[in-house]
């Protein structure tokens, strides 16, 4: 994501791409070297819309697919959990006629 920040002391404006997760992170102005200050706006996504992507919190990062989760996943060696269908798994209970 690209967010913009503003130096109190020399007045100069810039923005920076960072991950989100590294959003909390300080960054100094590239004039002077203070600390700037983060102007909040919208969220700015680089190459794709925010109606096609979506943020993984699983992942810590925007994916604009199923398959792109899948296929991170299985680089990693992760395995996403949590999305089954419940019915799948449920196992009817045994009933013993014998004693009927």
């Amino acid at each position: 994501m690209t967010y913009s920040y503003e130096c109190e002391k020399c007045d100069v404006k810039f923005d920076i791409s960072k991950s989100m997760s590294d959003s909390s992170r300080l960054e100094n102005c590239p004039n002077c070297g203070v600390v700037a200050n983060r102007i909040f706006s919208p969220p700015q996504f680089i190459g794709t819309s925010v109606y096609e992507a979506n943020f993984n919190p699983g992942l810590g990062k925007v994916v604009k697919s199923q398959r792109e989760v899948d296929e991170y996943c299985k680089r990693s060696g992760l395995v996403e959990v949590g999305n089954e269908n419940p019915a799948k798994h449920i196992t009817p209970p045994s009933i013993d006629w014998s004693d009927v």
